[in-house]
């Protein structure tokens, strides 16, 4: 392939947080899969979650940081999306009422 972009495993942080071995068997999948394919160049759509310190962002810089070892890779790190079609996100919770018992007021998030 030219071009192979992955974006990949779920986003959805309160599932891999709830069980980040699994999601580091997917992240590994990952890794093994595309050290093995053949490609020109790699993009991989990250998180910015990546600088946070939970499963989720310790197994999603784990996994960009492995693919950023692989022959022409280039990696993209997205903010949390924010529109009113989007059902998920931390505004959309505190807009709900949904999960307010475990968000953390005491982090700093970043939108860029």
């Amino acid at each position: 392939h030219d071009v192979v972009i992955v974006a990949a495993p779920t986003g959805n942080r309160l599932t891999v947080n709830a069980n980040p071995e699994a999601d580091i068997d997917n992240c590994q999948q990952i890794i093994d899969v595309l050290s093995q394919a053949r490609y020109q160049t790699l993009i991989y759509i990250s998180t910015i979650d990546v600088h946070r310190e939970h499963n989720y962002g310790n197994n999603r810089r784990y996994l960009e940081n492995s693919l950023a070892q692989l022959l022409h890779s280039h990696i993209i790190r997205l903010p949390s999306l924010i529109d009113r079609s989007v059902n998920k996100n931390i505004l959309y919770d505190l807009k709900t009422g949904s999960w307010l018992d475990k968000l953390c007021f005491l982090l700093l998030y970043y939108l860029f």
